[in-house]
Formats: C-alpha cells, sequence, structure tokens
C-alpha cells in the first residue's frame, strides 16, 4: 500500500523535514522559493522548529517546488528566518558554448565573472529532491557529493 501525500504550500519560512533513507531525518528551510537552507543537523526523530533553526546552515540552493508542494518533504513547522538569510546568496553560471562565468542572485541577471570570482559558490541549477538527499547524506558522512562535482566551474 502505498503513502498518500498530502499537498502542501510552499512558504517562505517554512522548516521541512528530509528523509534521508539511512534512518535518520536532514530538515531545511524554505528562504524565497525556491531557495531552501539545509541544516547542518540529522536527527533519528523530528524535532522542534525552534531547536533545528538553531543549527548552523551546510549549504542553500534552488530545489524542485514539488520536494514541498508534494509532501516528499513535510513541513513540521515555521520559524522566522534568520537575519543572516535574508540576502539572496550569489550563484554562478557558466555559458555552454562560450564557457563564460557569470554571476547570478535569480537566475535572471547575468554578471559577467571570472573563475576567482565565482570560487566558492554554488551553481546556479534547481535541485531535484533525491539529489538534495545524496548530498546531504554526503556532506554528513564528509565525503564529496557527485552532483557538486559535476557542475564545478
Amino acid at each position: 500500500m502505498t503513502k498518500e501525500r498530502q499537498r502542501q504550500r510552499v512558504r517562505r519560512g517554512s522548516i521541512v523535514q528530509i528523509d534521508l533513507g539511512t534512518g535518520e531525518l536532514g530538515f531545511a528551510q524554505v528562504l524565497e522559493p525556491p531557495l531552501m537552507a539545509f541544516f547542518d543537523l540529522k536527527a533519528t526523530e523530528c524535532m522542534a522548529p525552534d531547536e533545528i533553526i538553531k543549527a548552523p546552515i551546510a549549504f542553500s540552493v534552488w530545489v524542485m517546488k514539488y520536494a514541498v508542494s508534494g509532501g516528499d518533504w513535510p513541513v513540521i513547522g515555521r520559524a522566522e528566518v534568520a537575519e543572516d538569510l535574508n540576502e539572496r546568496p550569489a550563484f554562478y553560471k557558466r555559458d555552454r558554448i562560450s564557457g563564460a562565468l557569470y554571476i547570478t542572485y535569480t537566475g535572471a541577471e547575468e554578471v559577467p565573472a571570472t573563475l576567482d570570482d565565482v570560487e566558492g559558490l554554488e551553481c546556479a541549477a534547481v535541485w531535484e529532491p533525491e539529489h538534495v538527499v545524496d548530498r546531504l547524506n554526503d556532506y554528513f558522512a564528509g565525503r564529496p557529493n557527485k552532483w557538486v562535482e559535476s557542475m564545478r566551474p
């Protein structure tokens, strides 16, 4: 019998629980959809949002809306978005034809950049939920993630 998932609104401040497939859970907060911040925190059972938001951020990336709206990642509460997460992070883009690098904040604008400029930035990509789970598991295991490595500039 398959578990029926509840449709959910993707709202700023929502805290979601992520089944890591290992008997452990990860957690994230919706910032400006599709941007989500993933906490450097895992647990074996659900935690209170006010405890979750005390954890540092592991990384922030854009995620497919259906991860939350489709109920794959259940919303377990809401919390005020931390002040340091209110500013949109910079991402990098690479032109597939010319190889030119750009910095973007929303995906729409492109500011020319050098390799040094984009060092340490996330790729401007919208992640599939299963790839985020892979990344979280690799993060917690302290190993490189194949999806991150495949998008390096």
